[in-house]
């Protein structure tokens, strides 16, 4: 019995004991393709990543390669900060924190006093810690996250971003522009004037009470006392959500945000110029160090500069984009899946247990929505307009044996190497049992298909 499931981008193959590990591992894309949602450096090499379905990604090397961190949480996490090597939180959707306290080689799900999805981190150090989430959720904690408070944050609106000044003021900013003010360190909040009535992603203070808030629409506003006066950037770079803002020094800066937008400044945020991300990707999440920095973002896609920000590199490796929609797994070693790109039909086959991946078939106008293999080497695909696949030489080369436009199939399945069964829409049936030569109608009181 076959359940349908429809993956794009998305391989997910068992390693077999033979390879010395049990379970299920991203094969494609590598190094996995769940959105990520932030990033940080805690070196200049050690940097560590979190997204949807409760990833969190590690990097020892400044991102060139990942590895995936168990968190034993499916919320997706929205934030991550280190405080030392040891020590690092992670907030997320419903109430979400988890803590290290072994350089995230385990974490542990903290007491959270609010339901709330929980977006973004600042801390003062390690104990006193401020997180903001929706529904204008605010935790205050003094004790590194043994105990937290829910402040009163003067608002209901949701909370994307938190970051201090220079002259010892919390701020926190979100949807609609809404911003609220802490002068105690977190622990009483009071609500200022919203800015520009504009959706607020990302907030950051420099030296000299000089910050920044990006959000919807490209806006980016800026102010030079610290909070009383925001002022929006006249010249719009780009109509996209900006989502994120770093500022790597006093007078240089960048912004990330959907569909691969990214600006730089040089000149302290008085003007921006647009630059070339190296992704159509929307890009959540930046960090830099140095003349390093690492963008992530949707689809789990990670990029990577060491030139200051000029040049940015993919680290998400990819071997196909095709929506998968069948798999069949021969021997340990042996692996098909079928499914379509673009209108074309895409059969791949892996030899390592899916560790590595080749198009043995792509065909116009075409859609393969499974896979049977009776042998190694003899199996079958079908899909859209009843088409009927077949190899006998483990895929090197594909033959049409059926084909018909009313309908489609779905579902291939022998129960020996000979008897085989077929089924599709409008409730097509069809057998073989002569090990696919020919194929019969069968008889099916509710079906519609001739």
């Amino acid at each position: 019995m076959k359940c349908f499931i429809r993956i794009f981008v998305l391989l997910l193959c068992i390693t077999f004991t033979a390879h010395g590990q049990r379970g299920w591992f991203w094969r494609n894309p590598a190094p996995q393709g769940n959105g990520l949602d932030a990033v940080q450096f805690r070196t200049n090499n050690l940097a560590y990543a979190v997204g949807k379905m409760g990833m969190i990604l590690r990097t020892n090397d400044g991102g060139s390669f990942w590895s995936i961190v168990s968190s034993n949480v499916e919320e997706e996490l929205f934030d991550v900060m280190f405080f030392n090597p040891d020590t690092g939180l992670v907030v997320g959707a419903n109430g979400t924190l988890l803590r290290t306290r072994d350089g995230a080689n385990s974490w542990t799900r903290l007491p959270s006093p609010t339901s709330a999805t929980l977006h973004a981190i600042f801390a003062y150090d390690h104990n006193a810690i401020i997180v903001v989430g929706s529904g204008g959720a605010i935790l205050h904690t003094i004790n590194g996250g043994d105990t937290w408070d829910l402040c009163d944050s003067r608002t209901t609106s949701d909370l994307y971003a938190v970051a201090a000044n220079t002259i010892g003021f919390v701020f926190a900013v979100g949807k609609s522009g809404v911003m609220v003010r802490s002068r105690d360190g977190g622990s009483t909040w009071e609500l200022r004037a919203n800015i520009g009535g504009t959706t607020l992603n990302s907030l950051v203070f420099g030296a000299d009470k000089l910050g920044f808030a990006v959000g919807e629409n490209g806006k980016i506003y800026r102010t030079v006392t610290g909070d009383s006066i925001w002022l929006p950037i006249q010249q719009l770079i780009t109509s996209n959500t900006l989502n994120q803002i770093v500022l790597t020094d006093a007078t240089h800066g960048f912004i990330v945000g959907n569909n691969g937008a990214l600006l730089k400044s040089i000149d302290s945020g008085v003007s921006w110029t647009a630059g070339n991300s190296g992704t159509s990707k929307n890009v959540y999440g930046l960090t830099m160090t140095g003349s390093k920095g690492i963008a992530v973002g949707a689809d789990g896609v990670i990029m990577t500069s060491a030139d200051g920000g000029t040049v940015w590199q993919p680290r998400l490796s990819t071997a196909t984009s095709a929506k998968l929609r069948g798999v069949f797994v021969a021997s340990e070693l042996i692996c098909t899946v079928v499914g379509d790109s673009s209108g074309k039909g895409m059969i791949l086959r892996s030899y390592d247990g899916g560790i590595n991946w080749v198009v043995q078939n792509r065909t116009l106008n075409s859609i393969f929505e499974d896979v049977f293999f009776t042998h190694p080497d003899s199996g079958f695909v079908v899909g859209g307009s009843g088409n009927i696949w077949r190899t006998t030489n483990g895929g090197t080369t594909w033959n049409q044996v059926a084909s018909n436009p009313s309908y489609n199939f779905y579902g291939i399945h022998f129960a020996t190497s000979k008897v085989g069964t077929i089924v599709g829409s409008s409730g097509a049936i069809r057998r073989t049992i002569d090990g696919g030569e020919t194929w019969t109608p069968q008889t099916n009181p509710f079906s519609m298909a001739p």
